[in-house]
């Protein structure tokens, strides 16, 4: 082989193994930041009343990292429940974007995106957002609605332009969700007995006898205190602990 020829190969190879080098260095200058703590999500009430509001709250966490971008989102059900109003924690030094109430049930999410408007950087503070919601008119109890966050839609773009990766906050499809339950409220509930009470429910037009030892006795004069349902009570539920059926409790 020619010495010529043979300089020209080392050279080649020389400069593959330089491509090779940079692509690895740039590779590993993309991998993704993981933040010191995880994002969080959380619901002050579980069990809702019909009608009742709830707060579903999601947590960006503070970081010593220069950011130049955020965005964050949270997933459900709309066709079972509301938003009533949408609000986002504001970073000095930084625009924001967050969903309306409207837009939020228009989509099934709400989210909130932050653009650094600061000409030197500055570090990510956290964020916080929260939205109120209700459970729709009509929806049966004891239907449960779930919150999600995905990690696909938690990020944070860093400041510098030579590194084009985002801190990774929750990794790339992990899921973290919350559970709501809307719950039973009776029409209307009292004594009737020393240690019973009884609870009528409109919607499945269901009385509740509950609690233990005997009903007190009733008259066609003295009804019982459920007398105004009657004519709508379509199920009777006694609970085992009761031992005794007052007179006259379910006259007609």
């Amino acid at each position: 082989m020619k010495k010529t020829t043979f300089r020209k190969l080392t050279s080649l190879v020389l400069c593959v193994m330089m491509i090779l080098t940079m692509n690895a260095q740039a590779l590993l200058l993309a991998a993704p930041v993981r933040a010191a703590e995880p994002c969080g999500l959380s619901v002050d009430n579980v069990t809702p009343a019909p009608g009742e509001t709830f707060t579903v709250t999601v947590s960006f966490p503070a970081m010593q990292e220069q950011f130049d971008a955020s965005d964050l989102k949270v997933l459900f059900d709309k066709s079972l429940v509301e938003a009533t109003a949408v609000t986002a924690s504001n970073i000095t030094g930084a625009s924001k974007q967050f969903s309306t109430a409207e837009e939020a049930n228009r989509k099934g999410c709400f989210a909130a995106s932050y653009m650094s408007t600061e000409g030197d950087p500055i570090d990510f503070p956290g964020v916080t957002l929260t939205a109120t919601f209700r459970f729709k008119d009509g929806v049966a109890a004891g239907t449960e609605a779930t919150f999600e966050a995905d990690g696909n839609d938690f990020y944070i773009s860093r400041y510098d332009p030579a590194v084009f990766d985002d801190v990774e906050v929750m990794p790339a499809g992990v899921v973290k969700s919350v559970k709501v339950t809307v719950t039973e409220t009776p029409t209307a509930s009292g004594s009737c007995g020393q240690n019973v009470t009884w609870e009528y429910y409109g919607d499945t037009k269901t009385l509740k006898i509950l609690g233990s030892g005997e009903m007190a006795n009733y008259t066609a004069d003295a009804p019982a205190p459920w007398d105004e349902y009657r004519t709508e009570i379509g199920t009777v539920e006694i609970a085992d602990g009761v031992t005794g059926i007052g007179n006259c409790a379910f006259y007609r």
